[in-house]
């Protein structure tokens, strides 16, 4: 009877230890966060064709910006942001195709350097950014190569009565044809909107005074389940959080409002000054209920960042407003690059070994 027990017993374990095992591999087994979250629009793409990165422009005159965007799904609706500011002022092809061009004109008041971004919108609620362009706005006097016409192809312009797409004849020469509404004759915008950029912003936002706590399960596994529950149920994209900020000596102060009950994480994304490409430099827990919380980005240089968020479920992600904030404290010339106390490091490389490097 005792050896039947011994027996049933061990075999048991074993079943147990097996379980153990299987399910280890199976969670190792499971893609990271970023693999997991469907890529979005697929193949579009959004484009600023004009003016080009680094290009000097001069103030008080008009400027115009082209932008093209190409995608596998209709397309709804094109804006230019100027330092993360939606831009009045579009004149666009008509949206619900896969293509539309869309152009602005407004005229720069403020000197400095400034980053124009076109975001896309899907029918179903995608979005996408563009490349980054980076301009300068200076006095006329002080722009180094003059804006000639040449013996260029004129760029695409919207004709906002007929919504149709049409080219400057003369530049192609053949006979002019009329300049689209918004223009005169020689391409420039009649009383073009003003430049606007955010609010001047001394100080960052208020903070909220509770932070809600993180996920006790990782994100991962959490979005994994959500991934197969979807043959069953359908999940809906979250609602885009709201972006606010400002700087604190080296230091970016982020603070968000929560949008949604169904997002799992967010993800951080930042546009570091010169670069013409948003990177993802976090992914954050999601947060239970529509409740507001901050996060520090440290160490950073001087110079103007971008910043969007994004709540992401298994549905997707859903991006959240733009926004600039500028690092002028004289301490932060360089970004604080972290430093490591190489006592306070175990190093354990499971063999016997002659040296190691990090």
């Amino acid at each position: 009877m005792n050896s039947r027990k011994l027996l049933v017993g061990c075999g048991l374990v074993v079943i147990v230890g097996l379980g153990v095992l299987m399910t280890g591999r199976l969670l190792a087994g499971i893609p990271e966060v970023d693999q997991q979250v469907p890529a979005g629009l697929g193949s579009s793409l959004v484009n600023i064709n004009q003016p080009l990165n680094g290009a000097q422009l001069p103030l008080n005159q008009p400027v115009s910006v082209y932008v093209e965007a190409f995608g596998d799904q209709p397309l709804q609706d094109l804006q230019l942001l100027v330092d993360g500011e939606p831009q009045p002022g579009s004149l666009s092809s008509p949206a619900g195709e896969e293509k539309m061009i869309a152009s602005w004109t407004f005229t720069p008041d403020k000197e400095g350097v400034h980053t124009l971004l076109a975001r896309l919108k899907t029918r179903n609620g995608r979005t996408v950014l563009s490349n980054a362009v980076i301009v300068i706005f200076v006095p006329p006097g002080q722009v180094s190569i003059p804006l000639v016409l040449g013996n260029v192809n004129a760029p695409l312009v919207i004709n906002a009565e007929t919504s149709q797409i049409d080219l400057n004849a003369e530049l192609q020469g053949g006979i002019p044809g009329s300049p689209p509404a918004g223009f005169n004759e020689q391409g420039d915008g009649v009383n073009p909107p003003p430049f606007t950029t955010e609010p001047s912003k001394q100080e960052p936002p208020a903070e909220p005074a509770q932070q809600p706590g993180g996920n006790l399960i990782p994100i991962k596994y959490l979005l994994w389940g959500q991934t197969l529950m979807e043959d069953l149920f359908s999940t809906e994209v979250p609602a885009a959080p709201t972006l606010d900020g400002g700087s604190n000596q080296c230091d970016g102060i982020l603070v968000v409002q929560d949008n949604s009950t169904s997002e799992l994480g967010f993800f951080l994304y930042r546009l570091d000054p010169g670069q013409q490409a948003f990177s993802r430099i976090a992914t954050l827990d999601g947060k239970t209920g529509k409740a507001a919380f901050s996060y520090h980005d440290p160490g950073l240089a001087l110079g103007k960042y971008l910043y969007y968020l994004a709540a992401f479920n298994a549905g997707g992600e859903s991006a959240s407003n733009i926004i600039s904030i500028t690092v002028d404290a004289d301490q932060c010339a360089v970004a604080n690059k972290p430093t490591f106390d190489v006592q306070s490091i175990p190093i354990d490389p499971g063999q016997p070994v002659d040296k190691a490097y990090c």
